[in-house]
């Protein structure tokens, strides 16, 4: 058994595992590591647990120590160092004409080497680099090609969530992510919907997927016919969160009617609730037009009477005007 402690950088999200020190330290503290690549600052991720020696892949680094305010100054001092130097770089790679877009530029500990990552759609010849910084630089160089995944691992950013991306800010390992895991879940194919800042597909998609897995396992494949409360139809739409079905069912004529069930209903768990279909070519009934209240004799008689009057004054209103014509007025 070995007692051991987790440490995490700063640009990653992997905790890695040292062997625990002789003093204390508390989740949160930074700490100086040693690690095949010199002393490196980190954070300590969990504290002292005891686990078997054969869970252990290797041999592990000690902590050092409690990082101090001189660690911390020459941390910053190094930051600086790396964003002078970035200008330096590029213009070197754009003298040698070399296909390279950099990424980051990060110093180890002691300043002894300086890593240099990239990307680039395909292999670069750097040789001619190397001597180049080497000499500019006065340090070992390393040129690490990654991939846009680490690319936007490394830079940051949001995703169309407006959160911080899952592989900056929690992710250890890159998801495997597959077109047919956004076809189960009705997602759109389009990668301004489904892509993330780095080109594929997005890591989120892999988190549901065994939830829609699961639920899809007893819903009808779309196209298939089925038997329904209401005769039998086509499957058109599943709905897998709210576990409803959306069925074709046949009127006759060319006429159908589309219906959505609950997926207990279907299997006769349930009752069927309000009718919520709607019918295709479905011809509708005429109005009836409305029927005004029959009149009493009475009110045939004084409206016989009223249309007499106007027509007796309209006549009397003619010869009045006829005979001012003849005299002349």
């Amino acid at each position: 058994m070995q007692t051991i402690v987790g440490v995490k950088y700063k640009n990653s999200t992997k905790i890695y595992s040292f062997s625990a020190p002789d003093f204390e330290v508390k989740v949160g503290d930074k700490v100086v590591v040693d690690t095949s690549n010199g002393p490196s600052l980190g954070t300590i991720a969990f504290g002292a647990k005891q686990v078997d020696d054969s869970q252990l892949e290797e041999a592990l680094k000690p902590v050092l120590r409690i990082a101090t305010e001189k660690d911390f100054a020459r941390e910053k001092r190094l930051v600086e160092k790396a964003d002078k130097d970035m200008p330096i770089i590029k213009e070197k790679i754009v003298e040698l004409g070399l296909d390279m877009n950099v990424t980051m530029v990060e110093y180890s500990f002691d300043e002894t080497k300086v890593t240099i990552s990239f990307t680039s759609e395909g292999r670069v010849d750097f040789r001619e680099l190397l001597k180049v910084l080497a000499y500019t630089l006065k340090c070992k160089i390393e040129l690490r090609q990654i991939g846009t995944r680490d690319e936007v691992k490394a830079i940051g950013g949001l995703g169309l969530c407006g959160m911080e991306c899952c592989c900056t800010k929690f992710l250890k390992d890159a998801e495997h992510v597959t077109v047919k895991m956004a076809k189960l879940q009705n997602l759109s194919l389009s990668p301004t919907k489904t892509g993330g800042l780095c080109g594929r597909m997005m890591c989120c998609l892999a988190y549901e997927d065994p939830v829609y897995k699961e639920l899809s396992k007893e819903l009808p494949e779309v196209g298939k016919t089925i038997k329904t409360p209401e005769g039998e139809g086509v499957v058109s739409y599943n709905d897998i969160l709210k576990q409803r079905v959306t069925v074709k069912i046949a009127q006759g004529d060319n006429a159908f009617k589309i219906k959505e069930f609950d997926l207990a209903e279907l299997k006769g768990d349930k009752k069927p609730e309000r009718d919520e279909s709607f019918s295709i070519n479905k011809v509708e009934e005429p109005k009836q037009p409305k029927q005004t209240p029959e009149k009493s004799n009475g009110d045939e008689h004084s409206a016989d009477e009223q249309k007499l009057k106007k027509s007796k004054h309209k006549r009397r209103h003619f010869n009045n005007k006829k005979g001012e014509k003849k005299n002349g007025i």
